[in-house]
């Protein structure tokens, strides 16, 4: 999970999706403890940096009825993500709104 995540594509609970081919903006994930981490969201540079506002959402990896959840609290305002799917080259979560992301490895940006 630690590393940088960019959206491929989002599915709505309508059946319909949309497609990400380019994203100005990438989830970071980092664990910091065993069942604990941080989310935060950061712009991908051209020299291979990344630019952050300093934001961060605490997450707690918590297993219920046989499922993994990421339970976030952002000051006090808590909400949470069902893992459907996480791989080396897939995450895929489900929110309480029934939209499922499906994220992919950021790649660094390549001009030729």
């Amino acid at each position: 999970m630690n590393g940088y995540w960019e959206i491929e594509k989002v599915s709505f609970p309508s059946g319909e999706s949309k497609s990400y081919n380019v994203n100005a903006v990438v989830d970071y994930f980092l664990l910091t403890g065993d069942s604990t981490g941080i989310r935060q969201k950061v712009m991908p540079q051209l020299d291979g940096t990344f630019v952050s506002n300093g934001d961060q959402e605490i997450f707690t990896i918590k297993k219920r009825d046989n499922e993994l959840y990421l339970d976030y609290d952002n000051q006090g305002v808590k909400h949470s993500e069902k893992v459907l799917t996480l791989k080396r080259d897939e995450f895929v979560v489900i929110n309480k709104d029934k939209k499922t992301y499906h994220y992919k490895p950021f790649k660094k940006f390549e001009i030729k």
